[in-house]
């Protein structure tokens, strides 16, 4: 049985505005040898179970089901109008891959709390990140 506070796909792509940022935007980035970077750390990965705290349990249709499956990108673009945060859909629901992204019940923040929440982190990470990048 679902939670009360369980609510569709389509209310979430009804509401707010979009977010424009990326994963390298709050990792620790290493340069390698090869000239190609890596990285070593995300900042995103400190407040995830915050980010869940704020998110709400979304029940996908059969037809949204089928859309989405193995496509967090595709879900965070329709939601969030960015493809690039589907990382952090991806962590707070405990997957790691988007070949685990095969689920009816996702838990999602809300267009308004994602911006909030990245441009609070963001903001909050930025100069340690920079620095290190540099």
């Amino acid at each position: 049985m679902l939670p009360e506070n369980t609510i569709s796909i389509q209310q979430f792509i009804n509401s707010s505005s979009s977010t424009i940022i990326s994963y390298r935007s709050f990792s620790f980035l290493e340069n390698m040898s090869n000239g190609t970077q890596v990285s070593i750390y995300d900042t995103i990965s400190d407040y995830i179970s915050e980010i869940r705290n704020l998110s709400y349990l979304v029940k996908l249709n059969t037809s949204e089901y089928r859309k989405y499956i193995y496509k967090p990108k595709l879900l965070c673009n329709d939601l969030y109008g960015n493809p690039e945060i589907y990382f952090i859909i991806l962590l707070i629901n405990d997957l790691a891959d988007v070949k685990e992204f095969n689920k009816f019940v996702i838990y999602l923040p809300p267009k308004n709390i994602m911006s909030e929440i990245i441009t609070q982190l963001y903001n909050t990470e930025k100069n340690a990140i920079q620095a290190y990048n540099d």
